[in-house]
């Protein structure tokens, strides 16, 4: 009653009735419980079981809660030190992880250092990842005859050289060629002082003969080149993990959301300049599909420079890919390039490899 200000008769009480005013009961006595001093109240129950309590006078020296001063001291400054190394490691780790990468400063068309107060974004530790060893084989792939290709092999016991060259030596011809053809640089260097992107038109690629060995050999391209991602065993997959490993990103999904921007103003800069082309009314795929044309044609003249409608329908249609430089590359990837540059103006001047792709592909 003095609890909850009501009579309770437990005689006239059904048995959920009793167990429901017993659950109350022990609530309300475990939240007083609660609300007391603990160790007046372990003492209380004691004494109800019939101990006999009794306190211990207690006492510390001086010199006792000296030393006790000193050694919470010592803990205190232990903890604080071992804050300020965590902070220092985590400092450390943030410079070493900027230092470890370049981003791409397209205006100037160089390769820029972080600055350290640069935040640190899922891209560059991306970047910091991919540190130039895939990149190191590709560019051995790329510059080793047969006979180099095959010694490496039977330096390793899990790559496959000679099969993985021979399999993505169409991709990598092509991305060349279309380098020098676009842009009249080597790769090595449009990559260090060149602009931001370039196309390929799949149809250039030897597809029917490609995607079937590309597939066969998927396994000793991965076991070889040992990238951190992997896209699937198809030419555009291949082309994207090779791209990755490169510095440069591989995209040909359609933005088809961007189509009002230029698809009329392109079409009428096209219908002048290829006059037999339209005929009559023509709905837009018939459209998009000439037009593609033409700027297929236009891919494999030397310095075809896009402008910006026909860069719209470059990236539109998924018969062209495009690839641009990552805004942020591993150190370890610039020097593969960098490298590669010091080798080519040793043994060739550019407008010698100019001359010799164009000739051989015209």
């Amino acid at each position: 009653k003095k609890m909850f200000q009501k009579d309770i008769d437990f005689s006239r009480a059904t048995p959920a009735e009793k167990a429901y005013w017993e659950l109350v009961y022990s609530y309300a006595q475990f939240k007083l419980a609660n609300r007391a001093n603990r160790n007046w109240l372990f003492e209380e129950l004691l004494k109800e079981k019939g101990a006999i309590v009794r306190k211990a006078d207690i006492t510390i020296s001086e010199s006792e809660r000296g030393r006790y001063a000193q050694i919470l001291l010592a803990v205190k400054q232990e903890t604080e030190q071992l804050a300020v190394e965590r902070f220092e490691n985590n400092m450390t780790r943030r410079v070493e992880l900027l230092h470890s990468c370049y981003e791409f400063d397209e205006p100037h068309q160089e390769w820029k250092t972080l600055r350290l107060e640069t935040e640190l974004s899922p891209r560059i530790r991306e970047a910091a990842s991919i540190d130039g060893r895939a990149a190191e084989r590709l560019y051995q792939l790329l510059t080793l005859d047969g006979d180099q290709l095959a010694e490496l092999d039977r330096g390793s016991a899990i790559a496959f050289y000679q099969d993985t060259a021979i399999s993505i030596d169409p991709l990598l011809n092509e991305i060349m060629e279309q380098i020098i053809r676009q842009k009249r640089l080597p790769m090595p260097e449009w990559f260090l002082h060149g602009d931001g992107e370039f196309w390929l038109a799949m149809e250039n690629l030897p597809l029917d003969d490609l995607e079937p060995n590309l597939k066969n050999n998927f396994q000793a391209i991965k076991a070889t080149i040992a990238p951190k991602t992997t896209y699937g065993a198809t030419t555009l997959g291949v082309l994207k993990l090779i791209g990755n490993e490169l510095g440069l990103s591989v995209d040909n999904k359609p933005k088809t959301k961007t189509r009002n921007q230029w698809r009329t103003r392109l079409f009428n800069q096209l219908k002048k300049e290829k006059p037999g082309w339209f005929h009559g009314t023509q709905d837009w795929p018939r459209k998009y599909e000439l037009m593609s044309k033409i700027l297929l044609e236009k891919l494999r003249d030397a310095s075809y420079k896009p402008n910006e409608f026909e860069q719209g329908l470059l990236d539109d249609r998924p018969e062209f890919v495009r690839i641009e430089k990552k805004r942020f590359v591993s150190r370890g990837v610039v020097e593969i390039y960098r490298h590669w540059l010091s080798i080519v103006r040793e043994e060739k001047r550019v407008e010698d490899i100019e001359d010799e792709i164009l000739n051989d592909t015209a």
